[in-house]
């Protein structure tokens, strides 16, 4: 299993993660390397700049809905 996509907005994910800014980050937290690794270059491969959070413990809590630190985090990685 792998935790994705929880700290962005519908209207972030429906976009093209390409911007003339950058990338939209995408954060992704999991026990499970080649399932994060399957995960991190399949959204890749669409425009996101993927980004690991850990495994599911620590990262999914950075990532918790309205009270981890990456709850809502629209940001760019400029290329």
């Amino acid at each position: 299993m792998v935790k994705a996509f929880s700290t962005l907005y519908g209207q972030y994910i429906a976009a093209d993660p390409q911007h003339a800014e950058g990338r939209q980050l995408l954060f992704c937290a999991g026990d499970d390397t080649e399932a994060k690794t399957l995960v991190q270059q399949t959204f890749e491969a669409v425009g996101f700049a993927p980004v690991d959070a850990g495994p599911l413990r620590e990262g999914g809590r950075l990532m918790q809905v309205g009270t981890g630190p990456l709850s809502a985090l629209h940001a760019l990685k400029q290329d």
